[in-house]
């Protein structure tokens, strides 16, 4: 492994997959490609998502050392949406609320599942709709967050048939993961619906 490179914990993973919100790895930039400059202009929604202000994404019973069966849940808001191609133009803020399991420890999550809600709201604050997001993830096999991280498929409701993927960075501390375990998790990023 390169010394250079802190592996991302699987507690990390776990959120990503679950999620799919969350996933890269802290103090080190996002790569763009030429691709990546195409997909952003054929988004249909991109928004900044994050957990709020005391409120991380919980887990139960904490990641550690051993892989183990552990229970996901939280609440990401997405705020300052924006439709590149005008196709969602009234979704301004969302709030996305999941639970999910896996088999999870500091290095590895397999047999993810889970489902969140996004409840949508318009540039009123009004609502408007809600979408059914399920990770399309099963197995953490990388620390590489774009192999293994951020993938999901809206299956019902708003932006039905249509695939989520963003990035994040955690801000709260996940170095003593194998000592200690970690029971919770606050990130921020994006998200982007195409």
């Amino acid at each position: 492994m390169n010394p250079h490179r802190r592996p991302v914990p699987a507690v990390l993973a776990l959120a990503a997959a679950l999620l799919p919100v969350i996933g890269a790895i802290p103090g080190q930039p996002a790569r763009a490609s030429a691709a990546t400059a195409v997909r952003a202009s054929a988004a249909t929604l991109t928004c900044t998502a994050g957990t709020a202000l005391g409120r991380p994404v919980a887990f139960q019973p904490a990641v550690g050392l051993l892989p183990r069966m552990v229970t996901a849940r939280g609440t990401i808001y997405l705020g300052s949406c924006t439709s590149p191609n005008g196709r969602a133009p009234h979704l301004r803020t969302g709030r996305l609320v999941f639970v999910g399991t896996a088999t999870a420890s500091c290095t590895s999550a397999t047999n993810i599942d889970g489902q969140g809600r996004i409840t949508w709201y318009d540039s009123k604050g009004g609502q408007s709709g809600t979408s059914v997001l399920r990770p399309t993830i099963r197995r953490l096999t990388s620390y590489n967050p774009a192999d293994a991280f951020l993938s999901g498929a809206i299956t019902s409701g708003r932006l039905s048939g249509h695939h989520a993927t963003g990035q994040a960075t955690p801000t709260s501390s996940l170095a003593n993961c194998t000592l200690q375990g970690v029971s919770s998790i606050s990130g921020t990023g994006r998200m982007t619906i195409s």
